[in-house]
């Protein structure tokens, strides 16, 4: 086959396959991809508000809200953004957060609001307060 028909043949692949995946950062290799697309369906990996490889040393609320700009730097490589997401899972790892985390959780979304899950846990990734991660399309 000639280079024009493979390349034209990977163009088409990439345009018309349902499924595609994201990764942050290609020289640090994690064991998950950032966000996986599937059937117009964008999923997100959970997300701290981490710099680089620790998290936030900030207080809890600076942690909630870059653990949400994560997420929405990593919709906005799918070309969506918070409004397009359907689900929202919370990792607490202090259950009494819950009203902080709402309160700066409806500064990002507002009604219709997307389903949402939230639980406590016993720890998180680098010493994390918070984890999150998402499910979003386009209506």
């Amino acid at each position: 086959m000639s280079i024009i028909k493979n390349v034209s043949l990977l163009i088409l692949l990439f345009y018309f396959c349902s499924e595609g995946y994201a990764q942050n950062s290609p020289a640090k290799l994690k064991p998950f991809s950032d966000s996986v697309t599937r059937g117009g369906l964008v999923f997100v990996s959970g997300q701290i508000g981490s710099n680089a490889l620790s998290a936030v040393d900030h207080s809890f609320s600076d942690e909630v809200k870059a653990a949400i700009e994560n997420v929405s730097q990593i919709l906005k490589k799918s070309n969506l953004s918070l409004k397009d997401v359907i689900s929202v899972s919370v990792y607490l790892k202090n259950i009494k957060d819950l009203d902080t985390f709402n309160a700066i959780y409806m500064a990002y979304f507002s009604h219709p609001f997307p389903v949402r899950t939230c639980v406590a846990v016993k720890d998180l990734v680098l010493n994390a307060n918070v984890e999150i991660t998402v499910v979003a399309g386009k209506k």
